[in-house]
């Protein structure tokens, strides 16, 4: 149906859509997709983010990583998730990592929803666990993190509130570390 959808339009496409049409493995992925997402254009598009071009047959078998084996992977043992207020049952959830372990605070695109005093109580609740805070926002956002870029809509990657450390898009898709380390990267 989309290779006749992609006729005279995208050659490619139309020629990678008959050979997905045939390609059980591919097919068993999409159809398990829900009803929604069962759209050969959506698969394209996202292989072709993902790949940073277009996809041949054996890229998009492949990528098709991954994904079942990680969502396999995520069924079999799903994360913990948590929900709840971050400015008071924080330092409770906190509390329940294992001893020893190195206790995370990371968020992204999180803390401009919230009101710039209670951004204020947030640093100092995180700052009073013995945890590395890592947070990924855009400029001024967080209250003692105020380094900006002049690329729009960059955010800062910052640690414990003080240090930035990298410029990223705000959806995760680059990263530009502040010290050189490493050039832009985008990540797929």
């Amino acid at each position: 149906m989309f290779g006749r959808e992609a006729h005279g339009r995208s050659p490619l496409y139309e020629t990678l859509a008959a050979s997905v049409a045939a390609d059980e493995e591919i097919m068993r992925f999409v159809g398990a997709l829900p009803r929604a997402k069962q759209q050969p254009n959506l698969l394209f598009a996202a292989a072709r983010y993902v790949l940073d071009g277009p996809p041949s047959l054996g890229a998009l078998r492949t990528l098709v990583r991954r994904l079942a084996a990680a969502v396999a992977a995520a069924r079999r043992d799903p994360p913990p998730v948590h929900r709840g207020d971050l400015l008071t049952d924080l330092p409770a959830l906190a509390a329940q990592a294992p001893a020893g372990a190195t206790l995370v605070v990371y968020h992204s695109a999180v803390l401009a929803y919230v009101a710039a005093r209670d951004r204020e109580r947030f640093a100092r609740t995180v700052g009073d666990l013995a945890a590395v805070w890592l947070s990924n926002e855009a400029p001024g956002v967080v209250p003692s993190l105020g380094y900006t870029d002049p690329r729009e809509g960059t955010f800062v990657l910052g640690q414990d509130g003080r240090t930035p450390l990298a410029f990223t898009d705000g959806h995760g898709t680059w990263l530009h570390w502040l010290d050189g380390r490493a050039a832009a990267r985008r990540f797929s």
